[in-house]
């Protein structure tokens, strides 16, 4: 089986993983390869990604995660009561966002939200009702599924950003109580619309440090809580457990289902420069043609001043007119002959 490429594409970071799934036929699914770019601006990154592209000889076919920027529809505030809608981002601010991975040479089969993503890492963990929380700089995304079924999604701004690394033990406990409301909320409404009761919860992504934030959330909502990094997630990844948990969410965007996606029309080509050029050399082209072959045929078509025999003969010539024909025309007097007397 052909391995299978995600990206989850971020402000000022993307990471790619390869991934084999191998599962169909039996065996074992694990991440291949994996790679983590930092950027600056998108030039930069599509200068990277054509670099890993080649040198690593990365599959030109990927699904992309993308997360939301400022100012993005569908996005929960994490201190908001009431769920906004679905994400889904313009189609052409999404292409524009999209450029430098198509100018790598890559070739975007899907789009997928980041809860999107969640979903099927929470299929991928457990059959049982679970909970996928992803936790980044640049937000978050929440999934619950159950029976490979997603029962609800949402995108999460963050009212302050998950702490660093270094981060005192006090600074993970604010931040996780920041998410317990809406993690609480979510869960309560699954049960009430579906019957489901949540009793375990998965987390994944760039945040550094995850199993700490493990323990708050285990203490306030009583139930179990697992970070995804290397456990029950995409193994194979020699790392340590914070790049573990940082690709995980590629991962689940390469193994999500075919139909997953956000953006409708995403098949219609993106705008480059090689396409551009292309379409001005196929332009040059047709004309070029044009001006070589349309004078022969407009000569082709013009009556000839000759006329052949029906017997082969030699083509006759044509009678001059009359004499005094053209002073006749235009109304002049012929000259008349003298008589003599």
């Amino acid at each position: 089986m052909r391995p299978l490429l995600g990206i989850e594409l971020g402000p000022g970071r993307a990471v790619l993983v390869l991934v084999h799934d191998a599962r169909p036929t039996g065996e074992l699914l694990h991440a291949a390869a994996h790679h983590v770019v930092k950027y600056e601006d998108p030039v930069s990154l599509a200068v990277d990604l054509r670099r890993l592209r080649v040198e690593h000889r990365l599959p030109r076919r990927a699904r992309v995660v993308i997360w939301p920027e400022r100012g993005d529809a569908g996005v929960t505030p994490v201190d908001s009561a009431s769920a906004a809608a679905g994400f889904k981002p313009d189609v052409w601010q999404l292409r524009e966002r999209l450029r430098p991975i198509v100018r790598a040479g890559f070739r975007v089969s899907a789009a997928l939200a980041p809860s999107e993503a969640a979903a099927a890492l929470g299929v991928l963990a457990s059959a049982a009702p679970v909970a996928a929380l992803v936790v980044a700089p640049e937000g978050g995304a929440l999934a619950v599924t159950s029976g490979g079924r997603t029962l609800l999604t949402r995108e999460i701004a963050w009212k302050f950003a998950p702490p660093g690394s270094g981060a005192p033990l006090v600074d993970r406990y604010v931040f996780a109580a920041q998410v317990l409301p809406l993690v609480t909320h979510a869960l309560g409404s699954v049960r009430e619309r579906f019957g489901v009761a949540v009793e375990r919860v998965v987390l994944c992504g760039s945040a550094p440090a995850l199993r700490t934030l493990a323990a708050p959330l285990i203490e306030e909502l009583d139930l179990e809580v697992e970070t995804l990094d290397g456990i029950d997630g995409v193994s194979g990844l020699d790392a340590d457990p914070d790049v573990a948990a940082t690709v995980q969410l590629a991962a689940g965007a390469a193994l999500a289902p075919e139909d997953a996606g956000v953006i409708e029309g995403l098949e219609r080509p993106v705008l480059t420069p090689a396409r551009i050029l292309a379409g001005t050399a196929a332009a040059a082209a047709v004309i070029l043609l044009v001006l070589l072959f349309w004078p022969a045929r407009l000569a082709s078509a013009l009556p000839s001043r000759t006329s052949a025999t029906s017997g082969g003969s030699k083509p006759r010539r044509v009678a001059p007119p009359p004499p005094n024909t053209h002073s006749a025309f235009l109304g002049e007097p012929c000259a008349k002959k003298s008589v003599s007397a």
